[in-house]
This record gives structure tokens, C-alpha cells and sequence, in this order.
């Protein structure tokens, strides 16, 4: 039955709209108090097509079948398109016999790139029912594994890095392959140290940025080879992940094993080492093994070893101050400092709340166990980053929307954790990376999802 409507609007709307259209479920909770706040509420739900009324006999049209009513515009599409979500397993796309630790789609789509533990990064060409190998690259001076690899913006060159000091970039085309070291250690490092994330900054592909098990970042003049700035203590732990803000290339996102992101501006860093972040996110209660922009400045999400999945606002930071030291913060919230590489999280998840977390939402469901699950946001052509997602060490894919705060049924087809998950920029397709050596790949099967639930077809 079609929603209460002024009369004014059910004047305007078009008779193939005036009944059965698709109503929305919104969310509820203290936390939707804080999304809806920051306006990211807002702005998902436009860029999702939520202000197009939908009539619900138009979602088989989104399908392929036959097409009628008016033709569809932008915001009609992903309405339509977004709700027809991976969510049916069909089948593993890649095996190998070694864990897989990356992988990602190029940014149109066209490739995709995963590492792995046996020493190789591969990319593929991306065809609609399969992928194809292009290239197989070996890794140069590896240490354990390639712990993170990240695409030149032109998606010539693809940067990897291991549990050393030193990065690698190689060609992702041509029948050749060329390595070039880039040296990440100076002389007045008085201590080797090991690369745990890397990624390049802004759309020139001039630099990148790296976190290591020192607690430095390193930002580094790809053209110039030379390291522009090393802050040493830019953390108390490990810098799990580092990525490029916004297409600016001036902001730096960072994540750590003391619980903490840090928004740094390159452009207030100098070779004193000793720079200061512009602004902190403060919330989980344990180390954060991943970050992921949404890639507008506005916003990113966060994986914690807490279990838990945040969202935050860049414009609603945490403030230090007298009696509010983030750190102190964290330890009175009673961090548990748990190994979460062979522990188990000895609370609820969710359960303890920072107090002095400025994150907009909290989604649990997922585990972030053994490995540093990986986190993201769903395409903005298809979905307008309604869903966030994430790989889940029990093996599973986990998907939220934010739009509701409802989860979805997990997909469980992997016997091992899986570490990343990549979903294509044009098509419902995702590929799932998991450490039983395997890609799985999943699809959508046909029933549209309505903010709550799967309705049949």
C-alpha cells in the first residue's frame, strides 16, 4: 500500500508512480542520532536515489527485462540498482595453495590485483563472467608476505611492501616486468623498521605514504626518489594502515595498535620528524587494523580490534584538553590489549564505550581476528556507498547499511579468515580474499533488498 502523501505531491507524481511504490526503513539508535547529525545521512541518501519515488513492479526492469515509463536518470538507477546487492555465492573465481592477503579492483574496473603469501602479485583483466591472468609479478625482497599493495592513479604502476624498509614499484603492463627499490630508511634512522601499509596520495601519483611497525609514517617523493618526511612518533604502536584522504594528495588518514586515527596535512610537515596530526578520531578501545576514506574529505570507516566497524565525520574530531587526553582515555575505558592473533575478544562487542568517541556509528556483527580485516565503502555509481562492508575472520563477508543500520545476511563460503574483500566499481559482483588460498566471487540473485530484509522475487 502506497505511504501517507500530501495531495500536492500525489498530484505531481507521474500515474505509473501513484501506488505501490518501494518505501525505506530509516535507522534508529543513539548512534543514527550522530549520522544523521553530520549530514552524511543526507548525502548517502541522495546519492542512493532515496528522494526518487519507486514503483515496485520497476524493480524487475533494473534486471535487463523490458523497459518502460519515462527513462531513467542517475538517481533512478542506483535506487534501483542499488538494491540488487552480491549476496549468492558463485563459486571460487582463484585457488592457490598459500594464504591471500590483497585484493582490489582498479578503480574502472578493468583489473584486479591480489598478493599472496607464495611471493606473487597478479593482475588480471576483468571480463564480465570471468578473469583472465594478464601478469604475474614475484615480489622483490619479501619478508614474510606483500602486506599491501596500492595502484598508481594512472594504473600503470602498482607499489607493494613487505616487513621492510624498503618499497617496491613494478609495471602492471607490458610482457615485461621492471622493479625499482624505493629506499624508505635515511641515515639518521638509528633502527631498521618493516612496512605494514602503503598507498599513494592525490591523482598525480607523485608520492606515497607508508606506516611501519615503528610507529613512523613515511611520505615519499615517487619522481624525486627521495623521502620527504619520516614522523617518528606519529603513534604509541604500529601503523596498521595509511591511506590517501581525499584526491587532494594533502591529507593522510592513519590507523594504529594504540587504538587511535590521525588526520595529518602534508603540507604542515617538515624534516623535523616530530610532526602533529590535525585531527584525531577517538572511539575504538582497542588497536585499528584498517581505514578506509570515503573519498569525498568528508568521512571514512574503521575496522577495531574491538569488533566493532565506526564510521566517522572529519568535521566532528575529538578535543584534547584538560582532563581529556585520548590515550588516558583509552586506558581508562579498560582496553583489554588482548593478542587478537591467536585470543579471543574477551567482551561483547560494543559493549564498553570510549569516552571520548566521536564516531557517527557503530556496527558489530563481524570479527576482526588472526589478521588485519579489511573494511570498505560500496560503490558510489551503483549504490551511492549506502553499504559498508567487510571481510570477518570466522570467514564471512558482513555487510551494513548505513541507511537502516540493518546487516545483511552474512556470506559464508571460505574456511579461513577473509582478509579483503574488493566489490566492482559497475557490475554486483565482489570478490572475497581469504587465507585459504582461494577468491570467491558473489553475485546478486535476483531479490532486491529493502533496507531490512531480501524480498523474493
Amino acid at each position: 500500500a502506497a505511504p501517507n502523501t500530501p495531495a500536492k505531491e500525489s498530484a505531481r507524481r507521474p500515474p505509473w508512480l501513484a501506488h505501490d511504490y518501494v518505501s525505506e526503513s530509516r535507522p534508529s539508535g543513539p548512534t543514527a542520532e550522530l549520522l544523521v547529525a553530520s549530514t552524511l545521512d543526507l548525502l548517502t541518501s541522495r546519492a542512493a536515489g532515496m528522494g526518487h519515488c519507486l514503483h515496485a513492479r520497476a524493480v524487475p526492469t533494473a534486471r535487463g527485462r523490458s523497459a518502460w515509463g519515462p527513462p531513467w536518470g542517475s538517481g533512478s538507477r542506483r535506487a534501483l540498482v542499488g538494491r540488487f546487492i552480491p549476496n549468492e555465492f558463485a563459486g571460487y573465481e582463484l585457488s592457490f595453495g598459500e594464504r591471500m592477503y590483497s585484493g582490489t579492483f582498479s578503480s574502472d574496473g578493468g583489473s584486479f590485483f591480489s598478493s599472496c603469501q607464495d611471493s606473487m602479485l597478479r593482475v588480471y583483466d576483468v571480463e564480465p563472467t570471468r578473469l583472465n591472468l594478464r601478469k604475474t609479478i614475484r615480489a622483490n625482497l619479501m619478508h614474510w608476505t606483500v602486506t599491501d599493495t596500492t595502484l598508481s592513479p594512472d594504473q600503470n604502476f602498482i607499489v607493494y611492501s613487505s616487513v621492510s624498509s624498503v618499497l617496491n614499484v613494478a609495471n602492471v603492463r607490458g610482457d615485461f616486468v621492471l622493479h625499482e627499490p624505493l629506499l624508505l630508511a635515511t641515515a639518521r634512522d638509528s633502527r631498521d623498521f618493516g612496512v605494514l601499509s602503503v598507498s599513494f596520495l592525490g591523482r598525480d601519483g607523485m608520492r606515497v605514504a607508508a606506516g611501519t611497525n615503528r610507529n613512523s609514517i613515511v611520505l615519499y617523493h615517487v619522481e624525486r626518489k627521495q623521502v620527504e618526511c619520516t614522523i617518528l612518533d606519529a603513534h604509541m604502536a604500529d601503523v596498521n594502515c595509511v591511506r590517501d584522504f581525499d584526491d587532494s594528495g594533502n591529507i593522510v588518514v592513519s590507523g594504529s595498535d594504540d587504538s587511535l586515527c590521525k588526520l595529518w596535512d602534508r603540507r604542515t610537515l617538515d624534516s623535523s620528524r616530530s610532526g602533529q596530526p590535525v585531527g584525531l578520531l577517538v572511539g575504538h578501545t582497542e588497536g585499528v587494523a584498517h581505514v578506509a576514506p570515503r573519498g569525498d574529505g568528508m568521512a571514512c570507516i574503521t575496522n577495531g580490534k574491538d569488533q566493532t566497524l565506526k564510521q566517522w565525520d572529519a568535521r566532528m574530531l575529538a578535543r584534547e584538553g584538560p582532563g581529556r587526553d585520548a590515550t588516558a582515555a583509552t586506558a581508562a575505558s579498560g582496553a583489554t590489549r588482548f593478542d587478537y592473533r591467536w585470543q579471543l575478544y574477551p567482551r561483547p562487542p560494543g559493549s564498553e564505550r570510549h569516552p571520548m568517541d566521536c564516531s557517527i556509528a557503530t556496527y558489530v556483527g563481524h570479527k576482526v581476528l588472526q589478521t588485519l580485516v579489511r573494511c570498505s565503502y560500496s560503490p558510489v555509481h551503483t549504490t551511492g556507498q549506502r553499504f559498508l562492508y567487510t571481510g570477518s575472520s570466522d570467514g564471512g563477508v558482513y555487510m551494513y547499511d548505513t541507511l537502516t543500520g540493518a546487516m545483511t545476511p552474512p556470506l559464508m563460503a571460505h574456511q579461513a579468515p577473509t582478509r579483503d574483500v574488493a566489490w566492482h566499481p559497475h557490475m554486483d559482483v565482489l570478490l572475497s580474499t581469504s587465507w585459504d588460498g582461494s577468491v570467491g566471487a558473489w553475485r546478486s540473485d535476483g531479490e532486491a533488498w529493502d533496507g531490512l530484509r531480501f524480498t523474493p522475487r
